[in-house]
């Protein structure tokens, strides 16, 4: 193997190592964006599981029932108001979550490739 073969296999071969460090990073993140959108998706179940807490209230006293039932009707507007607001906003948070994803599984894949492409060269390059 000449010098020149020995310094440019050097050169990938730090190339990669920067290449495997911006992947691992590029993990990182997808994990970490995946947890976020678990707990998103956890939080906007457990608001549709809830919902029906609004649109049904128990009122179990015949006395007090007609008093609850003005108060729930003052407050149901609110709350369904706020839901909405919440589905959305959480909606929104997710479909944002999903794009980075794709961007970073991409980013991810451009360096797997470009990895092995400087691996295969080096070991060519250790051939001749």
């Amino acid at each position: 193997m000449s010098d020149m073969n020995a310094m440019r296999i050097e050169r990938l071969q730090m190339d990669i190592v920067s290449l495997q460090s911006r992947l691992t990073v590029v993990q990182k993140q997808l994990e970490e964006l995946g947890k976020a959108r678990e707990g998103l998706t956890k939080v906007k179940d457990e608001a549709d599981g809830e919902k029906h807490l609004v649109s049904n209230p128990e009122l179990n006293h015949e006395v007090t029932r007609g008093k609850e039932t003005a108060k729930h009707r003052e407050r149901r507007a609110s709350v369904m108001s706020d839901y909405k607001k919440l589905v959305a906003c959480i909606g929104s948070m997710i479909f944002l979550i999903d794009q980075k994803m794709v961007s970073l599984a991409t980013e991810g894949s451009g360096y797997m490739t470009s990895i092995s492409s400087k691996k295969n060269l080096v070991s060519e390059l250790k051939k001749s």
